[in-house]
């Protein structure tokens, strides 16, 4: 199963298969998406991913919205997979990339917009997150055994380091989709929405190995090389086609003074989202991501020992990982000791945690 994201004024972590049409009554009630209590996870729309109060606490914020498609029938379909739904003949456009926005009235995301449940048959929705980023880059395709949502031309936004943790100057977002297949939906007051991360997230973590003397390695500078930060996504194969040049993104840069490392502490350099891509090879000239580190070495001579380590990344004694993948979190631990720099990798499913459902609709 691939990790799933409930949106419910909250984004949580959930792995299902579900279904995908929505049956009306005889009322005209607006289509909102109602808040779930207690929903527990992680998601990042905006600024830094965290799970204390530096950029997100669970919670799908009420400034942001996100983006909705609905396909209509005058059958009755509900909690029919999308190829019975679609019937073949291909369902009518009801709403084309509606913004979705927070109404404190309705305790709820709605149409910035209104949009109304039909008086007869049934939907199906698409979406994906954040609106105002994507609006103009995304495009949905209603086919019957293969619907999908297509962003092109996407570029990631900057990511800059800064020494306060709590400001927040980092500018890169979370897209999440949610396709007509991947929906829960048995009646109007009850359709599950649910969102899947389209972007890799990274993690880099540096500190001094145990047993070595703290400070005896002061940080410089980081730098990530060989990077795509563009590409066109398809959902209908889960897949990105980079594009554009490759760019060098700077992790962590303090080289007025250096940061030094302990064996107690980790430096951790932030939390990267980036489009999914090839570590090494199927990049211009054979180009591969490497890690670069700028770092002094603190000995007992009169002047420190200044270092550049450059490590390619798909080493086998680094990790050998050749891709990073879509919805993949992948974390870099990176050890200074007086013998050797080592990184290790580990790979996680970027789940969090499970989530309940959302209700759709019913208010009057």
């Amino acid at each position: 199963m691939k990790n799933l994201f409930i949106i419910a004024a909250a984004v949580a972590a959930m792995a299902a298969c579900t279904k995908s049409s929505v049956m009306y009554d005889d009322s005209q009630n607006e289509i909102g998406f109602i808040p779930v209590p207690d929903v527990v996870g992680k998601a990042n729309v905006h600024g830094p991913i965290g799970t204390d109060g530096t950029g997100n606490t669970g919670t799908y914020p009420e400034t942001e919205t996100f983006g909705v498609f609905a396909y209509h029938t005058t059958t009755h379909d509900a909690g029919t997979a999308w190829n019975t739904f679609h019937g073949g003949t291909a369902p009518s456009e009801y709403i084309n990339n509606g913004e979705f926005v927070w109404h404190a009235d309705l305790n709820s995301f709605a149409g910035a917009t209104p949009y109304y449940w039909p008086k007869t048959g049934s939907l199906a929705f698409a979406g994906y997150s954040p609106y105002a980023d994507l609006k103009d880059k995304v495009d949905y395709a209603p086919d019957q055994t293969d619907p999908g949502l297509t962003i092109t031309d996407f570029v990631q936004g900057t990511y800059n380091w800064v020494h306060d943790a709590t400001a927040v100057t980092n500018e890169t977002i979370d897209v999440m989709w949610f396709d007509v297949n991947n929906q829960n939906s048995a009646s109007q007051n009850d359709v599950a929405v649910v969102f899947k991360h389209a972007l890799t997230w990274i993690d880099f973590n540096l500190k001094e190995a145990d047993g070595t003397a703290d400070n005896m390695f002061t940080i410089r500078k980081v730098t990530l090389t060989n990077i795509y930060q563009g590409g066109n996504f398809a959902s209908a194969t889960d897949t990105w086609t980079p594009n554009g040049t490759l760019k060098d993104i700077v992790l962590f840069d303090n080289d007025a003074t250096g940061t030094n490392l302990t064996a107690d502490a980790v430096l951790d350099l932030g939390k990267l989202l980036i489009v999914p891509q090839a570590v090494g090879g199927n990049k211009p000239n054979s180009a591969k991501s490497q890690i670069v580190i700028e770092y002094t070495q603190n000995t007992s001579a009169s002047e420190p020992l200044t270092e550049t380590i450059t490590r390619d990344l798909t080493a086998s004694d680094v990790s050998g990982i050749q891709t990073w993948e879509l919805g993949k979190h992948y974390t870099y631990n990176i050890s200074f000791s007086l013998n050797e720099i080592e990184i290790t990798a580990t790979v996680a499913d970027w789940v969090v945690a499970n989530g309940g459902g959302i209700t759709v609709g019913g208010n009057n």
